[in-house]
């Protein structure tokens, strides 16, 4: 089994003053316990250091990409398909709360048959995918 991690879950777990950093580091555990693997795209690792740096500052966050990158995360290619098709998806949202980054995790999450994603975000839920939070209870029960 496979999530996909977005933005805010990295953020939260890597920043200890972040709001969601227990949530997160909780939810992580949770998946490891129950073996689902955990996703991570470039977009995903772009955005983070993006905002991890204006957060945490740059030496936390090239830290923290480091412990990423040599983690056991599963490291998704992008394709011209997946932005194409990210892109697609992003024209038709009608919020401003689902960005290009979070369509990019959707497709990829349907592409790669993805049982949840890791993030926080409803954005996601009102688009047809489970949050792990969600998932993690549906397993454990």
């Amino acid at each position: 089994m496979i999530s996909i991690v977005d933005t805010d879950a990295l953020v939260g777990l890597f920043d200890k003053n972040d709001a969601l950093h227990r949530r997160s580091k909780r939810l992580i555990n949770s998946l490891a316990e129950e073996n689902i693997d955990t996703a991570l795209l470039p977009t995903t690792l772009g955005e983070f250091v993006t905002l991890a740096t204006i957060k945490m500052g740059r030496m936390q966050t090239q830290n923290a990409t480091n412990e990423l990158i040599h983690s056991n995360v599963i490291h998704l290619e992008m394709t011209t398909e997946l932005t194409q098709d990210a892109i697609g998806l992003y024209l038709s949202q009608k919020s401003k709360e689902e960005s290009l980054f979070d369509c990019y995790n959707m497709i990829a999450a349907r592409k790669n048959l993805v049982e949840c994603i890791l993030s926080f975000d409803k954005g996601y839920t009102k688009n047809g995918f489970v949050l792990a939070e969600e998932f993690v209870k549906i397993v454990k029960s």
